[in-house]
């Protein structure tokens, strides 16, 4: 049986979080006699990491008027179970990228959407869901710091995947602006949406493939927090198959590993199992840069076999991108590996294959 390919790339518009923002005017220098105040209920802090030495402490909750604000207010809203956290970094859009200020937003706080920036080009960074409390955060002090932060795979949760994203803004002195800023899931998702078997011709014709899992293997389990693009892993795990030590350490053990449920016959199964990992593109293997593999394992007649196969390495496939949906039907046609690490070969699978643009969830505006 011949491995037949069919792959097509589906351009569909971007249902990640979009944030509105808007800004009105500027502030004078935080070591001015006048600080940023409070907008409703929401104080607006600069961390003390900033060259000035302002604290967090230092700023008062009556001082400062509307003619030094520059607020960016981000309306609409994104319910509970799409945010957790909001870590709002503004920094100096200059060749440093000194930190200007911090804002934290938790999902139960009543923030009105508005942050304080000084005047002059910003780069506006948000990360959402971080599992990084807003007291862990006060080291950094540039962008170039917060670049250095990783993600974990294992901490990752369905209900709240960290997202991240970033925007260029000019905060004048009384010039409203507009921006907008799409927050998206650093995770790919691997959906293994229908399989099946056909053993026809074969001295094993009529069995199933019982005792069926879906995992995958070779996946990078850390990224920086702003990481995009060319990614090769920081950490590998469930190298060369599925190691029980390295799965002992995911909250969901079910973002990797599922099983399938049911026996792999002759007739379609849609067992719709999503499984999670991060980026991984590197043009070629390496030690440091295996290939992700989606693993599909079970028994024929009592013996264990794999059916590896390599995530995106067909054609002009490069890997594994940020936000990204794999979408497979396979086929398996005859008996397949007995060593997880080894890719199917041609004859031994069908795949209908194809990539998208991950879309989770729905286009929404922030807010609480």
């Amino acid at each position: 049986m011949k491995h037949t390919i069919i792959k097509s790339r589906e351009h569909i518009s971007s249902k990640s979080f979009a944030f509105k923002m808007f800004t009105l005017n500027s502030l004078r220098s935080c070591c001015s006699s006048s600080h940023p105040s409070v907008l409703g209920k929401t104080l607006l802090s600069l961390l003390p990491a900033l060259s000035c030495g302002c604290t967090a402490e230092g700023l008062s909750p009556s001082a400062g008027t509307a003619e030094h604000k520059a607020l960016i207010r981000m309306a609409g809203r994104i319910t509970q179970e799409d945010i957790s956290s909001l870590d709002i970094f503004v920094f100096k859009d200059d060749d440093l990228r000194i930190l200007d200020c911090y804002q934290r937003v938790d999902e139960k706080e009543d923030w009105d959407g508005n942050v304080c920036s000084s005047a002059g080009d910003r780069i506006i960074s948000i990360c959402a869901n971080s599992r990084i409390e807003a007291d862990e955060w006060p080291w950094i002090r540039s962008r170039g710091s917060l670049e250095k932060i990783a993600v974990s795979l294992e901490l990752e949760r369905r209900y709240a995947p960290f997202m991240s994203g970033e925007v260029r803004v000019t905060a004048r002195e009384s010039r409203p602006i507009s921006a907008e800023i799409s927050l998206r899931p650093m995770a790919s998702e691997i959906y293994l949406r229908s399989v099946s078997c056909d053993f026809t011709g074969k001295p094993y014709a009529g069995e199933e493939i019982t005792d069926a899992k879906v995992y995958l293997t070779n996946i990078n389990a850390e990224c920086g927090m702003l990481e995009d693009g060319d990614i090769h892993p920081r950490r590998v795990i469930n190298a060369g198959g599925l190691c029980k030590e390295d799965m002992e350490l995911f909250e969901d053990p079910g973002i990797v590993y599922q099983e399938i449920g049911s026996n792999i016959g002759k007739f379609w199964l849609k067992p719709e199992i999503k499984l999670w990992c991060y980026p991984s593109n590197a043009y070629e293997a390496s030690i440091g840069t295996p290939f992700s593999r989606l693993v599909i394992e079970g028994k024929i007649s009592g013996q264990t076999y794999y059916w590896p196969v390599n995530i995106n390495r067909t054609e002009d496939g490069n890997g594994i991108d940020r936000n990204r949906q794999y979408i497979y039907d396979i086929k398996i046609t005859r008996k397949g590996s007995t060593d997880p690490d080894i890719p199917v070969e041609a004859e031994d699978i069908e795949i209908t294959f194809k990539t998208a643009i991950w879309e989770e969830k729905e286009n929404c505006i922030v807010g609480f």
